[in-house]
């Protein structure tokens, strides 16, 4: 009971972001899937129905490859503290 409402005081709609993913064109979600039956070790177990292709970061935010939008919670620190694709890093890079 405690769970289920602790839960719901979280929203799960993000805020409105000003950006649009680039077109996937990679290689097919469909092969990408079978590639990883072909190849991962069957030990490597995961918990999801059906994975996600994240082809596309911009600050907190990771795209698939369908354009769905999620919030990065699980990058590394290097990430958590600035982002992905920060305007200011990538300007010092290029």
């Amino acid at each position: 009971m405690i769970r289920k409402a602790f839960c719901r005081s979280f929203s799960s709609a993000l805020p409105a972001f000003d950006y649009k993913p680039q077109p996937y064109q990679g290689i097919p979600f469909e092969q990408v899937v079978q590639d990883r039956k072909d190849y991962v070790p069957k030990f490597n177990f995961h918990y999801y129905n059906e994975p996600l292709l994240m082809v596309e970061g911009k600050m907190q935010y990771l795209f698939d490859h369908k354009g769905n939008r999620y919030q990065d919670w699980i990058s590394g620190i290097s990430t958590v503290s600035i982002g992905h694709s920060h305007p200011a890093l990538v300007k010092a890079v290029t």
